[in-house]
């Protein structure tokens, strides 16, 4: 009896042994995989081109002395080695460094004095401006009892070919195309300004300070201590774009506008690689910057 119960113990043993081996040698080890991001590095965008193209066409340049510059042109539709600037003093060519693709020719210059002219090749041209020091201000000082402090590159013409309320155009003030803080080399951009107008007839005095035609109002903005109605549109005509930001207040019995004005192309309208779009939050900052130092 004793034999039999010591052997049912045994057995017994055994199976409990054999029982927890299994359960031990069949568990699953699991490991947490690592981490993993998801987040992607971003890809930098381009805002403006490192050489002009035929996109640039028509638009200012401003550069300090011994700049150096490239532009490539379609070498079906301009000849090659022909553009040309005059006076000659302004600009020298330089060999070129880099080959130019299939369909292209490359020309690249360096600035030499102070001075201005135009670069042309057949109706390619675009306006090179050289001043001593591009990150200079200087005060503008309007004999309609008007003041700036503006950058030196910008470009100073009378009157204004942009949309204003004002019916008197007085002055517009055009970033430079390759604008130290709004660079628009080789985009979309067509041009972007300040403008400055006045309105002196009995009824537009009187409804200076409300929107028209497709403005929306927003709000007022300070200048020189005085406050400005802002009303904002954006026009559109055969592929362009017309974005018009205008600041109204009625001063000495006229109405008075500055407006920054922008106008730009469909990037869509472009065949690809043509133009890049222009970077619109910089060439808006700029053209703040340069409306906040309007004073009467």
């Amino acid at each position: 009896m004793q034999k039999l119960l010591l052997a049912l113990v045994v057995v017994i043993g055994i199976g409990l042994g054999l029982y927890t081996y299994s359960q031990r040698s069949t568990t699953a080890v699991v490991t947490t995989p690592a981490a993993t991001s998801t987040t992607e590095i971003p890809v930098p965008v381009a805002t403006h081109a490192d050489r002009i193209t035929w996109v640039d066409s028509g638009r200012v340049f401003v550069f300090a002395p011994g700049s150096r510059f490239t532009v490539v042109l379609d070498s079906t539709r301009y000849e090659a080695g022909k553009l040309s600037c005059s006076p000659a003093t302004v600009l020298r060519e330089l060999p070129v460094a880099t080959a130019a693709k299939e369909g292209e020719f490359v020309q690249t210059f360096e600035t030499a004095q102070s001075g201005e002219c135009w670069l042309t090749d057949g109706d390619f041209s675009i306006k090179i401006r050289i001043v001593a020091d591009t990150a200079k201000k200087e005060i503008f000082n309007a004999p309609q009892g008007y003041s700036f402090m503006l950058p030196v590159t910008v470009t100073k013409t009378q009157g204004s070919d942009g949309d204003m309320y004002a019916d008197k155009p007085l002055a517009r003030f055009e970033l430079a195309r390759n604008d130290e803080s709004a660079n628009t080399t080789g985009t979309n951009l067509g041009e972007a300004a300040v403008l400055v107008g006045t309105a002196s007839s009995k009824e537009k005095v009187a409804a200076c300070l409300t929107s028209h035609d497709d403005e929306v109002a927003r709000g007022q903005r300070t200048l020189d201590g005085i406050p400005f109605s802002v009303f904002k549109s954006l026009g559109a005509a055969a592929g362009n774009r017309y974005d018009v930001t205008s600041m109204r207040t009625v001063h000495a019995g006229m109405c008075w506008e500055v407006a920054e004005f922008v106008h730009y192309g469909v990037i869509g309208n472009y065949d690809p690689g043509v133009a890049l779009d222009f970077d619109a939050a910089a060439v808006a900052a700029r053209l703040d910057e340069i409306a906040a130092t309007f004073a009467f």
